[in-house]
């Protein structure tokens, strides 16, 4: 998902979105992690010292290496010409990325969705006063929606919420697509 203070549009240049940035600095950290611990727990095992117990837990860690490695590798990130009115969308593992490129024509609105939490309590279902903010761009045809932020209605004060509806309203204009406010 894309942290909404990371939507900058000007009108004529192109603007590229990190999409999940926050997975891959903690896929580095489970990499940097997972690879000194399992080495220094080889380390120990291999040199007469240590345990099977030690083998086993920089197998384990060693694994959290090679997650956090792939973790770190993923790309996803999105970028919107609204001079060409195109858009580009990366996502996949280095170096095995897909590229999906088209018009913004294709792009049928920017959604702004406020999506309650329905609880069930002795099988009755009741609409809990919680709920989350989604804005996503929606697709003509059968293409799923692409999430670009999300985030529980409570942790936005008033004005964070006015401001991703402004950056998301700012967004739809330049690329002159719809937007359509839900929530």
């Amino acid at each position: 998902m894309i942290d909404a203070r990371e939507i900058r549009l000007a009108s004529r240049k192109k603007t590229v979105v990190p999409i999940n940035l926050s997975m891959r600095v903690t896929g580095l950290f489970y990499a940097v992690y997972g690879g000194i611990a399992s080495l220094k727990l080889l380390q120990i095992a291999l040199s007469g010292h240590g345990s099977p117990v030690n083998l086993l837990a920089s197998a384990i860690l060693g694994a959290f290496f090679f997650f956090g490695l792939v973790l770190s590798l993923s790309v996803e990130s999105l970028t919107l010409d609204p001079a060409a009115r195109e858009y580009e969308f990366r996502k996949g593992i280095w170096p095995f990325v897909r590229t999906d490129r088209g018009s913004a024509a294709s792009i049928k609105a920017i959604a702004i969705d406020r999506i309650a939490r329905t609880q069930v309590e002795d099988g009755f279902a009741s609409n809990d006063s919680s709920a989350t903010l989604k804005v996503k761009i929606e697709w003509k045809g059968d293409k799923s929606p692409l999430v670009l932020f999300s985030a529980p209605e409570e942790s936005l004060l008033g004005s964070n919420r006015r401001r991703i509806e402004a950056k998301a309203s700012r967004v739809a204009a330049a690329l002159e697509i719809p937007l359509s406010n839900r929530s």
